[in-house]
């Protein structure tokens, strides 16, 4: 795993707002991200940003994980992600919620398939899975962690799944859909919990 990155990716990396703006500029012209902008692309584009704007409405950190982003250092929180990807719609919005309490960590995204010369240092089991968060050291870029691209026993699930189907692909992807909207970011945030405390300790 690195130990840095380089400046060039912070560069080309945007805040949540001009993530946003990338996303509807695209869909009003019937086009995702990447090279795929196929119909079923471009639908799972539309549902995410439905889904994200959903949880930027309806979610609010508990007190616990408010007070710790509040006493973190600083830090750079760069993520790799896509907006046609199902899970980053559900884990991106508590990330910039997160952010938000503390003026000292930078949220910035990186698209995944513009950077897979990054990505690949990154991999989950094997796989490109995003989100990928990269928390950065402001002075340096040096990594003192990373998160992604969901809470464990997602993933679980999703390994699971990958190893021995017990339904359709999209009868999968709508439990953990579901899964998402039950566990109500608990688990993320607990996750977060721990990482914020050993990220600040490096």
């Amino acid at each position: 795993m690195l130990e840095k990155i380089d400046t060039h990716y912070l560069a080309a990396s945007m805040d949540w707002q001009s993530y946003i703006q990338l996303w509807q500029t695209l869909l009003a012209q019937g086009k995702t991200t990447g090279s795929n902008h196929s119909e079923a692309m471009v639908d799972y584009t539309r549902l995410n940003l439905q889904r994200s704007k959903r949880w930027m409405k309806s979610y609010t950190p508990s007190t616990t994980l408010i007070d710790a982003c509040r006493a973190s250092k600083a830090m750079i929180w760069l993520v790799l992600t896509e907006p046609w990807c199902g899970d980053a719609a559900h884990n991106i919005p508590p990330m910039v919620k997160m952010a938000e309490q503390n003026e000292g960590i930078n949220l910035r995204f990186l698209l995944r398939d513009e950077h897979p010369d990054l990505m690949d240092h990154f991999l989950t089991d094997g796989g490109r899975g995003v989100p990928k968060l990269l928390a950065l050291e402001p002075e340096n870029l040096q990594i003192l962690g990373t998160w992604g691209p969901r809470p464990k026993s997602f993933q679980a699930m999703v390994l699971a799944q990958k190893a021995n189907p017990s339904m359709p692909v999209l009868d999968f992807y709508e439990q953990l859909h579901t899964r998402y909207n039950k566990d109500r970011q608990q688990e993320l945030e607990q996750e977060f919990l721990d990482n914020l405390s050993e990220w600040n300790s490096v």
